[in-house]
């Protein structure tokens, strides 16, 4: 089934379709044939198998009306964005009015400001203690409530390895969210729902790691609360994806204490056994590193503000026209793949806490959902949008 499924895929994905000759009406069939057959495939595996349950919805006979109807070619004039399920508004909708927090502050400009100085400044929801997570919207505006630094700034320890049972589940859910930064980075800034659209997207690309990867509690399973958060992420269910990372953010919080220093014979021990399987530089740093700083310290803020200080003029930057980085197509995806291939998976990583081997499954899977073989393409084409300037500084910064 899954080669049949494989075969239809290729013939019938949108991305084969979206040819301007081809009608509304073709392109409505082909879309809900797929989807139901991407459906009873699903459902055939979980049967089978014992995996999660189908990530769509089962077709209805209400969206086959007999062909040549009127009500076959009302519903095919509605388009192919419009008739297959997707999780992610491509494009938001303005912020009503006197709406307060989250994505829908901040104004409306014409052009992004080079320097970054347009950053968003949000509330948090973290920092408001008449906040119910039962409040939050079982939608994309999920995390609207929750500002920049909250997505950013990953407090959790981070699987290294992506359980190979959510490999694939893993790599839709990246395209997912790669996809709707794309698309807000293609929007003018001039666009009206430019400014959500892009705060929007970058908060669930930035926070997708911690969302789905931050280490459970003592007694639960890796590979299965992964499992988990992947499909409540690919079926839409946004709330209960966001209100479980919310619980687990304020008891991190609220139950903080201090770690003990570790015994001198444990770090020597650590140090001699990294030196003799060859990894000379991260066993002596092992004995001269004094761990790791909060990154919620003021005076480690402080410090580092000291250690990187902002330039004493500003910095004039040219005038570029709109639109200017679209004529720019550079595939990066060959150098990419070399790079993730040879990269160390014990590398240390940044703040959001993306580990090498979470990109190395885009790379190197081999996945039979049509969605996922896109998953390193999309990778590659973010990083020639912050290389070549297609996104706002502030999120490049």
């Amino acid at each position: 089934m899954k080669q049949k499924f494989r075969e239809l895929s290729r013939k019938l994905h949108p991305d084969r379709i979206s040819h301007r000759e081809i009608p509304p009406k073709v392109k409505y069939v082909c879309a809900k044939v797929l989807a139901g057959c991407r459906y009873f495939q699903e459902l055939y595996l979980h049967r089978k198998s014992a995996t999660l349950l189908p990530s769509i919805d089962p077709p209805s006979a209400l969206d086959f009306p007999a062909y040549g109807t009127e009500e076959f070619y009302e519903r095919a004039a509605l388009g192919p964005a419009l008739l297959t399920q997707d999780p992610f508004v491509r494009k938001a909708s303005p912020a009503p009015s006197g709406s307060a927090g989250g994505a829908r502050a901040g104004p409306v400009g014409t052009r992004n400001d080079p320097d970054g100085l347009d950053l968003p400044l949000e509330t948090s929801a973290f920092d408001n203690p008449n906040f119910d997570p039962a409040s939050i919207p079982n939608s994309i505006e999920a995390l609207d409530a929750f500002n920049l630094n909250d997505t950013f700034l990953n407090n959790f320890a981070s699987m290294k390895r992506v359980p190979i049972a959510a490999m694939e589940d893993w790599a839709r859910a990246y395209s997912l969210v790669a996809q709707m930064l794309l698309d807000a980075c293609k929007l003018s800034p001039s666009d009206p729902s430019y400014r959500v659209s892009m705060i929007r997207a970058a908060k669930w690309c930035i926070c997708l790691t911690q969302l789905i990867f931050r280490q459970p509690g003592k007694g639960a399973r890796d590979g299965k609360i992964v499992q988990t958060r992947l499909h409540e992420l690919l079926t839409g269910n946004y709330a209960s994806l966001v209100a479980h990372w919310y619980a687990d953010v304020m008891k991190q919080r609220t139950n903080k204490r201090t770690l003990p220093a570790e015994k001198p014979e444990k770090i020597l021990k650590s140090a001699v056994d990294k030196v003799l399987s060859g990894e000379v530089g991260r066993g002596l740093r092992r004995l001269e590193s004094q761990g790791c700083a909060p990154c919620d310290n003021a005076a480690i803020r402080d410090q580092m503000k000291a250690k990187h200080p902002a330039p004493p003029t500003a910095f004039t930057w040219p005038e570029l026209p709109d639109g200017w980085s679209t004529g720019i197509n550079i595939d990066l995806s060959k150098t990419l793949r070399s790079e993730c291939h040879e990269a160390d998976p014990d590398t240390g990583v940044g703040p959001r806490r993306v580990n090498v081997h979470h990109i190395q499954v885009l790379a190197d899977g081999v996945f039979a959902h049509p969605d996922v073989s896109k998953a390193f393409g999309l990778f590659s084409e973010l990083g020639s949008k912050y290389l070549f300037l297609g996104m706002p500084a502030w999120l490049r910064y």
